[in-house]
């Protein structure tokens, strides 16, 4: 249980951290290979592509966790307690509208048959799902 609670409340923190840290670990050996040895390593920046992309994806995570994104506080200030807890909830509602279009708009587009079957650049990792993965 104890394990349990720990992960929820850090989990996200952690992986952060390991991801922005794989990220300038890599960008930094990338510029030390080339200025110092004239050889950059080819596929540095497709991985830190991917890795950016998962970096983003959680960190909004723990941002919307820890309500640590930006907000506008003028008419919630305005309003009474009872007001506030309204105006929360038809405001998540909103971005929960919102956050299941962009999520089926997203699969929609994931496993289109015009772009399945795309790799990156350099590393030979599929940009998109399969459509006999996905199930679509």
């Amino acid at each position: 249980m104890f394990l349990l609670k720990w992960l929820n409340e850090n989990i996200e923190k952690y992986i952060c951290i390991i991801l922005f840290s794989a990220i300038v670990i890599i960008m930094l050996v990338n510029i030390v290979m080339r200025f110092v040895f004239q050889n950059a390593i080819p596929w540095a920046s497709d991985l830190i592509l991917f890795i950016f992309v998962w970096f983003v994806w959680f960190a909004i995570s723990f941002g919307f966790k820890e309500s640590a994104h930006v907000t506008v506080g003028l008419i919630p200030n305005l309003l009474s307690e009872k007001g506030k807890i309204i105006l929360s909830l038809i405001s998540n509602s909103i971005a929960i509208v919102g956050f299941t279009f962009l999520f089926t708009v997203g699969v929609q587009i994931l496993t289109h048959s015009s772009i399945a079957g795309i790799t990156g650049l350099l590393i030979e990792y599929p940009m998109c799902l399969d459509e006999t993965i996905a199930g679509f």
